[in-house]
């Protein structure tokens, strides 16, 4: 009773979308279901052919139109590439898993403008039939691979008015048609000739409140839906990260809000004269923009440090949990709607030879259902897994913080820097300053070198001295031999006459 009350007293219920919110568990009631009736928001509303399920798709996004995360950075597929993207198989697997629909983007001239391109898509949407699946198309602001000149160019309107055409022509397999952008003189010109179409105009999350005013009245409402294109990773708080922990904690709130996307959803309902919307975009895994780090035309990404851990998520058991529970969640939140489609169904690798990736190893592969499905984080659409069903019954377990039985065990301390800091990413020290360098160590002695064989230099020197004495004359050195033998001669008796009278004078002498 006590939360009755509360939320009975609630103000502006029927003017703001969150108002009566709480965690994607309530339900609106006595709502607006018609002009002037009362009721509640019901189930989600179905298309016949989808026999009682909602809208359970997947985008073929790269085959018509260039998605540089699907391909690799600026490239665009040739028309025979494209051709062989998808295969039979892959409409088969779809329609395994549970899928009903395929999301086909295609550029919004390309029906009108070229008829070889248009010729893949006729082949695509056989096997799509043969698999018991249905196609929306999804015109987009993009050049088709035969594109013409600006003169003979097909004008939008026109374009528009071709594809409408053409899903008439394919009503078994084409399930709508969603529209390049919200303009109601194209919207009047296109159910003039296809009254009976579905359409879808895309929105974003701001413009449900009053889609039903701008865009319903005065139209077919019961063939207008609204096509939502939500993004969980478009601001800093949603992708901003440079930790370990915070990568952890950034999940942990991503899943607390996915559930609440619920609330738009069932406002649109209640008190949008029962508008339909449908989730075009924003079903993925992921929780940052790394996909678009390596492609150089997004001006979009900033590199907040979000992209440096992404191999501590592989073969982690805490992120396995985590991821599984974040795709239940936005599963069962997407389904009070009209339904969904998840971002792509898979990436172009021709090397794999259509074998699935079974394990997420990169970005990218959080946006592709065949590999998250492959890997185990999606719940099984066919037996409406009790997981989607109460996912948001619960808060999501708040055990991002570091140290817990599923984080592997951190490193030991790092080696000593001195007076810097181990820097991990080169794997050794960085210094604010760089340390001093080493004094060189003194210079080794060197040894003497050795004459090996010295007999030549020193005949050759003795010869040498004998040719200088030849040169300067045989008596040149014989008076300086006489005066030094004379001067010895008179030394030699001298010092024995001194000395001896001393050594008498001082000493007795013994006799013998």
């Amino acid at each position: 009773m006590l939360v009755q009350h509360v939320y009975s007293s609630t103000p502006n219920t029927d003017k703001t979308m969150y108002a009566c919110d709480f965690n994607g568990l309530t339900t609106l009631n006595n709502c607006m279901s018609s002009g002037d009736g009362t009721g509640d928001t019901g189930n989600a509303p179905v298309f016949p052919q989808l026999k009682g399920a909602p809208i359970r798709a997947v985008s073929m996004a790269g085959v018509f139109v260039p998605t540089e995360w699907v391909t690799k950075p600026a490239y665009r597929l040739t028309l025979d590439e494209a051709s062989k993207f998808y295969t039979k198989d892959d409409f088969v697997n779809m329609a395994t898993l549970g899928v009903n629909t395929v999301l086909i983007p295609l550029p919004t001239r390309m029906i009108a403008d070229d008829p070889a391109a248009t010729s893949v898509l006729v082949e695509y949407l056989q096997q799509i039939g043969d698999a018991q699946l249905h196609a929306i198309l999804t015109l987009e602001e993009a050049e088709p691979f035969a594109n013409r000149d600006d003169e003979d160019a097909t004008g939008p309107t026109a374009s528009v008015i071709a594809a409408a055409l053409f899903c008439l022509q394919h009503p078994d397999a084409v399930l709508g048609l969603q529209l390049p952008m919200k303009d109601r003189a194209m919207i009047d010109e296109v159910q003039k000739v296809a009254a009976d179409l579905p359409l879808f105009l895309p929105i974003n999350e701001g413009e449900v409140e009053n889609f039903h005013l701008a865009w319903q009245q005065g139209l077919a409402p019961e063939n207008i839906y609204a096509s939502l294109q939500l993004s969980h990773t478009s601001n800093v708080a949603d992708v901003a990260s440079s930790q370990s922990q915070e990568d952890r904690s950034k999940l942990f709130y991503h899943e607390a809000t996915s559930c609440i996307i619920r609330a738009p959803l069932d406002f649109a309902k209640c008190y949008g004269h029962n508008t339909q919307v449908f989730v075009s975009e924003g079903f993925d895994l992921s929780i940052d923009n790394c996909i678009l780090k390596d492609i150089a035309s997004s001006s979009s990404f900033k590199d907040y440090g979000q992209c440096d851990r992404f191999d501590e998520t592989i073969d982690s058991p805490w992120w396995h949990y985590h991821r599984e529970s974040y795709a239940a969640r936005q599963l069962f939140a997407y389904e009070q709607g009209l339904g969904w489609s998840f971002a792509a169904w898979k990436r172009y690798d021709p090397a794999s030879n259509g074998t699935p990736k079974t394990s997420i190893t990169e970005p990218a592969d959080l946006l592709s259902l065949q590999t998250v499905v492959a890997a185990g984080l999606f719940p099984n659409l066919n037996t409406h897994s009790p997981t989607a069903q109460l996912a948001c019954l619960n808060p999501p377990e708040s055990d991002f913080a570091m140290g817990d039985a599923t984080y592997a065990p951190t490193l030991g301390p790092p080696p000593d820097c001195g007076n810097g800091w181990w820097n991990y990413t080169i794997n050794d020290c960085s210094y604010w300053v760089p340390p001093p360098t080493q004094m060189p160590t003194s210079q080794p002695t060197i040894e003497c070198p050795v004459c090996d064989d010295c007999g030549d230099f020193v005949a050759s020197a003795l010869a040498g001295t004998s040719e200088d004495n030849s040169a300067h004359g045989g008596a040149a050195w014989v008076v300086p031999a006489i005066i030094g033998a004379l001067v010895g001669a008179v030394i030699a008796m001298a010092v024995p006459k001194l000395m001896g009278r001393r050594n008498r004078h001082e000493y007795t002498t013994i006799e013998t």
